[in-house]
């Protein structure tokens, strides 16, 4: 097993929907942090108010300006226009456009979350780490230097001991700056299960001891996000390089600009691994369900 194949190894334990036993990164028990709450595939999808639209290739600027003359694009991502309706409902909105020829496709724009971390005071017992192997890899390799994981979240705390040393850059989509600081604690929890610095007597350790760490912001303090918010982040990690993207988020709605986003990121080359909830049914969740993705369910000690 080589670095490249480690890190991943170490993504596709991470993407667990829910972690009841994955030591946290946090220098803090992750019941501690703000907004926790149950979250499940089942949760509704709010709506977020907005529409998203995108015009077929070679729409001149004109006929885009007429079709879009009742709302403001308050937003952009890749070839998608984020709208704020004026005049009219965001439901009227869609049906106003989808009706246009020139219009590729048009879609009220649902609100995504973090899928469940854990608060379990046994967390640095790590029974994953046996359950996955990582001890045999690390005889093999350890991650490396040169393998950019991005954790497409809340946010992460690189201030943290064991996260200090994984810096690769980072983005915050939420407040738009350069600094993606975890006011929530669920990034920073996949993140050490990632990337944790090991065999330095500090915290936990994750898979990939020397893998770097991109630190994408697009879940705020209570773990929510938007559509357009989370395809930016995937957008942004793939042209940052990444090779891995983890998506412990997700919700039960099908998004073409979510989709269009992990299509782009799969075309740069990069390996999308999503979480597929954690509440135990069948209820498809995105992106864990879109093609290419490697979607995974949560796992238990036993």
């Amino acid at each position: 097993m080589n670095a490249r194949a480690l890190s991943i190894l170490g993504i596709l334990f991470l993407a667990l929907g829910l972690l009841p036993a994955a030591a946290s990164a946090r220098a803090v028990p992750l019941g501690e942090g703000h907004g926790k709450r149950p979250l499940t595939a089942k949760r509704p999808a709010p709506l977020t108010g907005r529409v998203l639209v995108r015009f077929h290739p070679g729409v001149d600027a004109a006929v885009r300006g007429r079709a879009l003359s009742r709302s403001r694009v308050v937003d952009t991502v890749g070839q998608v226009s984020v709208l704020s309706p004026s005049d009219e409902a965001a439901g009227t909105l869609v049906e106003r456009l989808r009706r246009n020829p020139a219009v590729e496709y048009a879609d009220l724009e649902h609100t995504l979350y973090a899928f469940g971390s854990s608060n379990d005071p046994h967390a640095w017992k790590q029974w994953g780490h046996t359950k996955i192997r990582s001890r045999e890899g690390w005889d093999i390799g350890r991650g490396s230097t040169s393998v950019k994981i991005a954790i497409v979240d809340s946010g992460v705390d690189f201030g943290h001991p064991d996260l200090r040393y994984r810096y690769a850059g980072g983005w915050d989509f939420v407040n738009g700056d350069a600094t993606p600081d975890d006011g929530n604690g669920h990034g920073t929890h996949v993140a050490g299960i990632a990337a944790a610095t090991g065999n330095n007597a500090v915290g936990v350790v994750g898979v990939g001891w020397y893998s770097k760490i991109l630190g994408v912001k697009v879940l705020d303090s209570r773990g929510d996000g938007t559509e357009a918010g989370v395809s930016k982040g995937i957008r942004w990690a793939a042209d940052k390089g990444a090779a891995v993207i983890n998506l412990s988020l997700g919700g039960p709605e099908y998004s073409r600009t979510l989709a269009d986003a992990v299509s782009y990121a799969q075309g740069k080359g990069a390996l999308v691994v999503a979480a597929a909830g954690n509440d135990g049914s069948n209820v498809a969740t995105y992106p864990a369900s879109f093609p290419g993705v490697i979607g995974r369910g949560c796992d238990e000690s036993r």
